[in-house]
C-alpha cells in the first residue's frame, strides 16, 4: 500500500513538473511573439514620426529647400558658392594649382555665382580679400581684366597695386543689388594684370634737369 502511495505521488509529481514546463515553454513563446509584435509596432511608429518630422520641416531654415522661398534659395546659393571658393583657393595653393584651366574656369556656370559671392563679400561686409584672390588667380592671363572690371563695377571697388604687383582693394561706393552680368564683361574685356596697370608715360626731360642726376656729377651745379 505504502509502495503504490509513493508510485502514485512520485507520478503526480513528474506530472506537475511536465505541465510546469509546458507552461513555461507556453509563457515564453507567448512573451516573444508579444515582444516581436511590440518593437515591430515600435518600429512603425519611429518611421512614421521620421516621415512627418521631414514633411514639417520642408521650407523651413535647416529642413529641404523650398522652390517656393527665394530667400532660402539665396542662402542656399551664397553657401554652394562659399564653399566653392574655399574648394577653389584650397586648389589653386596645393601643388597642382599650376594645372588650373583658367578658360573653363571662368566660363562655367559656378564662377558666376563665385563672382557673386566675391562681390557681396565686398559690398555688405567691407572684406575684400576673397576679390583680391579671385583676380590674383587671373593676374597673367587674359581674364584678368574682365574678372577685374566686373568686380569694380559690381561692388563699387577702387585698387591699387601693391610692392609686390598684387592688386589692392578697398571699398569705394557701396551699391544695392548686383545688376551687371558677367559673362557680357568677359565677351567686351581682355588683358592682363600689365595691361591694365600699365606704368605712366613720362615726357621727355632734359638730362641735366634730370631728378635722378647723382648729386655732385657733371652739370649737377647751376646752369647759367
Amino acid at each position: 500500500m505504502t509502495r503504490r502511495k509513493s508510485q502514485k505521488s512520485s507520478f503526480q509529481t513528474i506530472t506537475g513538473i511536465a505541465e510546469s514546463k509546458a507552461q513555461i515553454d507556453r509563457i515564453r513563446r507567448l512573451d516573444e511573439e508579444r515582444r516581436a509584435e511590440f518593437i515591430a509596432a515600435l518600429v512603425e511608429e519611429k518611421k512614421a514620426a521620421h516621415a512627418n518630422t521631414s514633411k514639417d520641416q520642408r521650407g523651413k531654415p535647416g529642413g529641404e529647400i523650398n522652390s517656393d522661398n527665394p530667400t532660402q534659395s539665396i542662402a542656399s546659393d551664397n553657401d554652394d558658392a562659399k564653399a566653392t571658393y574655399a574648394l577653389l583657393m584650397k586648389f589653386w595653393q596645393s601643388p597642382l594649382g599650376g594645372s588650373l584651366d583658367h578658360h573653363k574656369l571662368a566660363h562655367s556656370p559656378h564662377f558666376s555665382k563665385l563672382t557673386k559671392y566675391v562681390a557681396n563679400q565686398a559690398r555688405v561686409y567691407n572684406n575684400t580679400e576673397p576679390a583680391q584672390n579671385l583676380v590674383r588667380l587671373f593676374e597673367r592671363t587674359q581674364l584678368f581684366e574682365p574678372v577685374f572690371r566686373w568686380l569694380c563695377d559690381s561692388a563699387g571697388l577702387g585698387a591699387t597695386l601693391t610692392h609686390e604687383a598684387h592688386v589692392k582693394f578697398c571699398v569705394q561706393e557701396p551699391k544695392g543689388d548686383i545688376c551687371q552680368v558677367f559673362p557680357d564683361y568677359l565677351a567686351r574685356y581682355a588683358g592682363d594684370i600689365r595691361d591694365v596697370f600699365r606704368p605712366r608715360e613720362t615726357g621727355s626731360t632734359d638730362l641735366l634737369d634730370s631728378p635722378l642726376l647723382v648729386s655732385g656729377s657733371y652739370g649737377s651745379g647751376k646752369r647759367r
